[in-house]
């Protein structure tokens, strides 16, 4: 292997200044298009790969963001990643992923090496609900938005669907189609979202007169097989069960593979409600009702909010709340006692 080729090999072999190649790569500065199509030819050529970090030191810019989220497998996250991919598409940004796997101090070292690597901004899509002070002086150096949070974050803005408001809808639904004994399934201690999603469907059915029933998973993660291992656990101990509201669309669908091979019909003997809408709610033989998070949605504004923050690093703060709506397809039906 030779020596790496350097910046003045091509401005040498492009026969122009050193300044002028570096204008050129830059995209900074005023060159001709003669000039540019020289540096490039010579770019090509010689096969030369720019020094990232120098430019980065020089001009303070990355053109890098980081997203941090707790894991990228999940259908919902993974669907969120491709739409905050595509809305950077044309921004000139590239994307550094990382996944946290619910591990606080994995994450907070993820933080530290995202900004030691000089991004220009970080997304943060976990479902952590406070960081130490260490972490929010850390984040405080580089532009931040907090992307699937439940609480409030001051000083940072935050981008979120209501999962209370989605939790209570789709308890209303099921209880208006005459429902009185249905159970959240596989809400997740670790995950502050799901946690905020069942307490919005507790307090509707508080509110109904009917007493809430949950089925929580001690798993970090969902899951179609965890899905199906807790539904049928759950509908063989409360056989009297009309409803699942489950607690992301994965542990719905193995809900319904339990239900099947339990001979419960749906939705004539029980209804399943998802949560996500994700590509698995649409799989025809599934063909899910779900609660609708705005995915794309979130995504887009996720990355304008940061992008604007980047623009104006003294641009305030702002919350934007997005409400979730009901998907109808074919896994809810009335209670069985409500058919005639």
């Amino acid at each position: 292997m030779g020596p790496a080729v350097t910046i003045r090999d091509v401005a040498k072999a492009a026969g122009v200044s050193v300044a002028s190649v570096s204008r050129v790569i830059s995209g900074s500065g005023k060159t001709s298009d003669e000039t540019r199509a020289k540096v490039n030819d010579a770019i090509r050529a010689l096969k030369y790969i720019p020094n990232n970090s120098a430019r980065t030191i020089a001009s303070r810019k990355s053109n890098m963001l980081g997203l941090i989220v707790d894991t990228p497998f999940s259908p919902y996250m993974s669907e969120i990643i491709g739409y905050i991919e595509s809305a950077l598409n044309s921004t000139g940004f590239d994307l550094i992923l990382c996944g946290a796997y619910y591990d606080r101090d994995r994450e907070e070292r993820l933080i530290n090496t995202l900004i030691s690597r000089q991004v220009d901004g970080l997304i943060i899509a976990t479902g952590r609900p406070s960081y130490s002070e260490y972490v929010h002086e850390l984040m405080q150096r580089v532009p931040t938005v907090m992307v699937g949070k439940t609480v409030s974050f001051s000083g940072y803005s935050v981008v979120t669907a209501d999962y209370h408001m989605g939790g209570m809808i789709g308890a209303r639904y099921l209880l208006e189609l005459g429902h009185r004994k249905i159970v959240f399934l596989g809400r997740r201690p670790v995950s502050y979202a799901q946690k905020v999603r069942a307490e919005g469907y507790a307090e509707l059915c508080s509110q109904w007169g009917v007493e809430p029933l949950f089925w929580d998973n001690p798993d970090t993660e969902n899951s179609i097989h965890k899905g199906y291992l807790m539904a049928k656990a759950c509908l063989e101990k409360h056989p009297d069960l009309t409803a699942i509201f489950a607690a992301s669309d994965s542990i719905a669908v193995g809900a319904i593979r339990a239900a099947d091979e339990l001979g419960r019909k749906i939705p004539e003997d029980l209804s399943v409600l998802g949560f996500d809408n994700t590509f698995l709610a649409s799989v025809p033989r599934v063909s899910l009702t779900t609660i609708d998070q705005p995915k794309q949605m979130i995504a887009d504004l996720a990355v304008q909010t940061l992008l604007e923050h980047i623009e104006d690093p003294e641009k305030e703060a702002q919350s934007k709340l997005l409400i979730p709506t009901l998907v109808k397809r074919e896994t809810c039906g009335l209670c069985p006692t409500k058919q005639i």
